[in-house]
């Protein structure tokens, strides 16, 4: 059974509605809906709904990637607050983008951060230079200070250049705002602003005429920054404390060891004496290597220090020598004696010629026997002959030696000499040079302190004179002062010492004849002229010397073998001692120097390109130009109002040509040829311009197409035809979008 509908009063109501309100007719798509009803209020609540709901959906979406859990169910109120949020931030974004824009385009901002940019970085070259002076070379990851200082440099060179050329560039509109150019000159301030080539072309033409050459000539002088600053580095050397630098000095030596056998002494000091043997056959030079010393560099130095040593001196006695005939009697000769090595007396039979000294040393010559050396060595000032006042004196060394063989001689065939050592203190100025030491040794006076090497019993001296002794006799230390300093010698140092000397220089048993030593060559002089490269010991025989240093003594010059022997032993006395202290020195080492001068060139660059770029703000504002600067655009706006100038002319050269007969100027014009609304923010300025020739025209109207140079040539034909001509021309380029290229 069919059920009755029921109908109640708002359900006719809506019905009845239905039947009244004509429905739409059925839509097929959303366009045939939008077409339909475009306009209408409704569709544009519905559109206002969609693009909300769309807005809100969006923000959902993305708010729901990072908070799916939080975000479930969001008001619609709250996302539309979120999407207006959204709009105005956007719309402060765009706002920002724009001012940036305006500051990177449209203001000196790139060029006076640029140049501001640039003085720091000369700021970090004379920091650099300043703080590495005089420091090592350093190597920092591979760069050293001639790379950063070259980094520096080449970004202020950079940035130089970039607000030079901005400004040269700038400079193209403030000279032709100023007075009618020659269309040339255009060319030549935009080719000044491409590099050295284009200024040196401005300079030549404009003859230092225009402020514009201020920045021509510093893009020249830019060539020459990076020689410069290279040139600024330099390696030098200077000396510094180094604490590893050392040498060795001493204020008191007491080595060796001493033996008491009744009343005599037995000392040894098996160290100096290696160093006695070794200054007696080598030099100078080569003993004072065995000095030791610490020094980390190639170059080391000491101030001057002072130091116990052993001091040499030499004097020429010949002229007191003294010759003397006595009367042929039964004795025994030097020669007999010395060749013999005993006493043998005998009866001469023919004169014997002395020669001796006033200390008791002399020299017979008997027949052709030939005595070619003889010495007293003693350690008694009272048995010298120069150094009876030398209270220091270690030894001393008497020698008469025969100069040439030519019987009978006379003194004028023999040389006397007389050698000593003593104890001193020493100013002593030492430096290292690539390992090699060398020092300059200066002796300074002897001054005993009061009390120095005095007996300490009431005994009588057995050795008067003589700071050596071999009897067990006890004294003070023997102390030398030099200014508030005191250097000791024990008495066991100088009885060791003394032993060494005496067992060197004094043959087995004592003085014979006059001599404790002497040298004998048996080669008949005309042999030993044929056979002098042997030397004397290897002769079979031939030569006769006691002791052994006399050898040395002939052969090699005495003076040098003293010397030698004070520098080894006091050498001796630096280095094998306990009681020796150690100097600090001073180490050269590499350093970096800076050639101020150098850095002239750089520093006048960046202030002139400083007040280059001041004094083109400066025009700029006074002219009231737009800062086109080096803008391609510009020049293309200033090409396009020219119109067909350069119609004919296909080379670069038939252009300059046409340029250089050719003056145009940019005046200032009452009226904007653009709204500011309509134009964009880099040729937004209070006035605009135009280019304008010497024939006074009225200002044809012209579309918003954003220009505002007018350009005509000199000879140009003011007809109505050529105007129409040109802007049609320019009408027809600022057509619809479509029709632009």
């Amino acid at each position: 059974m069919k059920r009755p509908m029921v109908f109640s009063r708002d359900s006719a109501l809506r019905e009845n509605e239905r039947r009244i309100v004509p429905q739409p007719p059925p839509y097929h798509s959303a366009i045939d809906f939008a077409n339909h009803n475009r306009g209408s209020p409704l569709w544009l609540a519905n559109l206002e709904k969609q693009a909300v709901s769309s807005k809100n959906k969006a923000i959902r979406a993305y708010l729901f990637r990072f908070f799916p859990h939080a975000l479930v169910n969001i008001p619609d109120a709250t996302l539309h607050f979120l999407s207006t949020m959204t709009h105005y931030t956007r719309r402060k974004q765009q706002k920002i983008i724009q001012s940036l824009s305006y500051l990177v385009k449209d203001s000196w901002f790139p060029e006076v951060q640029a140049i501001f940019t640039a003085w720091l970085a000369l700021v970090m070259v004379f920091f650099l230079l300043g703080y590495y002076f005089n420091k090592a070379p350093f190597t920092w990851h591979g760069l050293s200070l001639n790379t950063w200082v070259s980094i520096f440099s080449t970004i202020m060179k950079s940035l130089l250049l970039f607000t030079i050329s901005g400004c040269l560039s700038q400079w193209k509109y403030i000279s032709f705002s100023e007075r009618r150019r020659k269309l040339i000159d255009f060319d030549l301030y935009d080719g000044a602003s491409r590099g050295p080539n284009g200024s040196v072309a401005l300079l030549w033409s404009m003859q230092f005429k225009s402020l514009a050459s201020i920045g021509a000539v510093i893009t020249i002088l830019s060539l020459g920054l990076d020689p410069f600053v290279q040139q600024v580095i330099a390696l030098g050397e200077i000396s510094r404390p180094d604490s590893s630098t050392a040498i060795a000095r001493v204020i008191r030596y007491a080595e060796g060891t001493q033996l008491k056998a009744n009343s005599r002494l037995n000392s040894r000091d098996s160290s100096l004496q290696s160093a006695i043997f070794a200054g007696l056959i080598g030099t100078e030079d080569s003993i004072l290597q065995q000095m030791e010393f610490r020094c980390a560099g190639t170059r080391c130095s000491w101030q001057p220090f002072l130091s116990l040593g052993v001091c040499s001196s030499c004097s020429n006695v010949s002229h007191l020598l003294e010759r003397a005939t006595p009367k042929a009697n039964n004795r025994t000769l030097q020669w007999v004696q010395f060749v013999n090595d005993k006493q043998v007396d005998g009866t001469t039979t023919s004169e014997v010629r002395t020669f001796g000294l006033p200390n008791g040393l002399y020299l017979e010559e008997y027949g052709n026997s030939k005595l070619d050396l003889v010495s007293f060595g003693t350690s008694n000032r009272s048995e010298t002959l120069t150094f009876k006042r030398n209270e220091t004196l270690l030894w001393s060394l008497t020698v008469i030696r025969r100069v040439q063989f030519n019987p009978p001689s006379s003194t004028a065939d023999f040389m006397a000499l007389e050698c000593g050592l003593s104890y001193c203190v020493q100013n002593i100025t030492s430096m290292v040079v690539n390992a090699t030491l060398s020092e300059e040794v200066n002796p300074l006076p002897v001054v005993l302190s009061p009390g120095s090497f005095r007996p300490e019993s009431s005994d009588s001296d057995p050795s008067p004179g003589s700071l050596w002794t071999s009897h067990n006799y006890s004294r003070t230390e023997l102390q030398l002062k030099w200014g508030n300093e005191f250097f000791n010698l024990s008495q066991v140092a100088i009885n060791a010492i003394g032993y060494s000397m005496k067992s060197l220089f004094v043959m087995d048993g004592g003085r014979k004849l006059g001599a404790t030593g002497f040298y004998i060559d048996l080669v008949p002089v005309e042999k030993r002229a044929e056979d002098e490269s042997k030397e004397p010991d290897q002769d079979n025989g031939a030569t006769i010397n006691r002791p052994w240093s006399m050898q040395q003594i002939y052969s090699q010059n005495m003076t040098a073998i003293f010397e030698a022997l004070a520098s080894s032993m006091s050498i001796n006395f630096r280095t094998k001692n306990t009681n020796r202290t150690l100097v600090r020195g001073t180490i050269l080492v590499t350093v970096y120097k800076v050639r101020w001068g150098w850095i002239a060139l750089p520093f006048m660059s960046v202030l002139g390109g400083t007040g280059f770029l001041l004094v083109t703000m400066s025009y700029s504002h006074i002219h009231h130009l737009p800062l086109w600067k080096s803008s391609s655009l510009s020049i293309l706006k200033v090409g396009r109002q020219m119109g067909d100038i350069f119609t004919h002319e296909e080379s670069i050269g038939e252009m300059e040509r046409k340029a250089e007969k050719m003056h145009i100027g940019l005046r200032e014009k009452k009226q904007p040829l653009m709204d500011d609304s309509e134009s964009t923010r880099g040729l937004r300025s209070p006035e605009n311009y135009e280019l304008h020739s010497p024939i006074s025209l009225p200002t044809p109207h012209l579309p918003n197409d954003g220009n505002s140079f007018i350009s005509l040539p000199l000879n140009a034909d003011p007809t109505p035809g050529n105007i129409a001509q040109r802007i049609s021309w320019e009408e027809e380029d600022v057509g619809s979008p479509a029709t632009r290229p």
